[in-house]
């Protein structure tokens, strides 16, 4: 058997010894074999690799896997590999490139989204039976659904009133009771309304967001038999009226709970200035709350105060007027509690005049029925014995007198008030 030269042979192969272009036994397709049968065969006989770039190519991409996510990385690498043009070879690593960065993009996005499943599914369980319906909003991945969800979670003295309503869709959702509302309760929005007729032919009222048209937070029927516009007035007043002061009674509270951290040992703040040079937004929360004691002392709802055991000596402190300078957190607390009080007196003193609009279409004994259910309260205060004593000695002016030093209110007097307007509410006929 004839031997060849290692000359030869590293021609063969593609080596640094190419031979002549012309040299039919020794031309190549490329540097990595050679498309000449006869070469093939002589260097397949030494155990030489005489495929060309373009066959070696072809295997290795047949040997790829096509469900592999890396498979389109794998086949711009082969072809980069045996590619001999230099321009392409550069063209093939900078696809392979941007192909990694979409690629790196695409398994982070992956990543944060289940990342966002694998919270909204947790968050959907936790709350189930607090909120079937919130809940099933969360697991369909709804973001506004789950901020309400987090917020659920919350202690519900820390929430604002902000925090605490959340609108979904045309609804009102409190969170801390789990619960759709038909109330407005941002204090610092003006609403208005109008009738619709709606795809059934039904009227409806909807309330909006005079300064955003397109943000509807209430829906409902109207009246069958509407009221007259004078009376549906003033009942949207009364209502607005009740929301803006539960709002505000919330506020309040929240207050009283960072006044109640002011503390000189061992407290969150060693002093109310200190509480206030620290807390973002204190000194006009503070400023807004004496505002609001200082008008609580003359409203309707100071006016209609229960006497003697029934009174409140929190709020007792509110109508002594705004709390001294040098006032601590203790101080603070209870006179932001009273404030509070007295915020919820007139929520509801306005959402019963509401109530008693709704009824009877005017307020015609309304003040009445609010003076008698102040009255009763006083006198089911006082214990039976000192009822029974009284009674006993209505003629001595000194017994008489001796209880209203107690007890701060003249007990035949509230009697006989009592029975006027109860009176009063019976010949209209009227009572809630």
């Amino acid at each position: 058997m004839a031997k060849f030269s290692d000359a030869f042979l590293q021609g063969l192969r593609g080596g640094e010894r190419r031979g002549s272009p012309t040299d039919p036994m020794l031309q190549r397709a490329d540097q990595y074999g050679s498309s000449n049968p006869l070469a093939k065969s002589i260097g397949g006989m030494f155990g030489m690799q005489m495929d060309t770039g373009e066959e070696l190519a072809t295997k290795e991409l047949s040997a790829i896997d096509q469900k592999d996510p890396n498979a389109l990385i794998q086949a711009l690498g082969v072809q980069a590999k045996y590619e001999q043009d230099p321009r392409k070879k550069v063209l093939y690593m900078a696809e392979i490139d941007k192909v990694k960065r979409e690629s790196s993009k695409a398994n982070e996005l992956k990543a944060l989204t289940d990342q966002k499943d694998e919270r909204y599914s947790a968050m959907a369980k936790t709350i189930k039976d607090k909120s079937p319906e919130i809940a099933s909003l969360i697991s369909q991945g709804d973001q506004q659904a789950y901020e309400i969800g987090l917020k659920m979670l919350q202690p519900s003295e820390t929430l604002s009133p902000k925090d605490r309503y959340k609108q979904v869709g045309k609804r009102i959702f409190d969170v801390t009771t789990a619960s759709f509302i038909g109330d407005l309760p941002d204090e610092n929005k003006e609403y208005v309304t109008k009738e619709i007729v709606n795809s059934k032919g039904e009227v409806e009222i909807i309330w909006y967001d005079k300064s955003d048209p397109n943000v509807v937070v209430r829906t409902e029927k109207a009246p069958q038999d509407k009221q007259p516009v004078a009376v549906f007035k003033r009942g949207t007043e009364l209502l607005t009226e009740s929301n803006r002061a539960q709002s505000q009674a919330e506020s309040a509270l929240t207050l009283a709970t960072q006044f109640d951290e002011i503390k000189p040992q061992g407290g969150a703040y060693r002093s109310v200035k200190e509480f206030i040079d620290n807390v973002s937004g204190s000194q006009d929360k503070v400023s807004r709350l004496y505002e609001q004691g200082r008008n609580l002392i003359t409203s309707r709802a100071a006016a209609n105060l229960p006497r003697g055991p029934a009174s409140d000596k929190d709020v007792a402190l509110v109508l002594k007027g705004e709390p001294p300078m040098n006032a601590d957190g203790a101080y603070l607390a209870q006179y932001a509690r009273g404030v509070a009080k007295l915020l919820r007196k007139e929520a509801k003193l306005a959402r019963d005049n509401s109530y008693w609009l709704d009824t009877y279409e005017d307020e015609k004994g309304f003040t009445a029925y609010v003076r008698s259910s102040t009255l009763r309260q006083e006198l089911n205060s006082i214990p039976e014995n000192i009822k029974e004593y009284i009674e006993q000695n209505k003629s001595n002016p000194q017994a008489i007198r001796d209880f209203e030093l107690k007890y701060g209110f003249n007990y035949f007097d509230s009697k006989q008030e009592l029975k006027q307007t109860e009176d009063i509410l019976q010949n209209l006929g009227r009572t809630l």
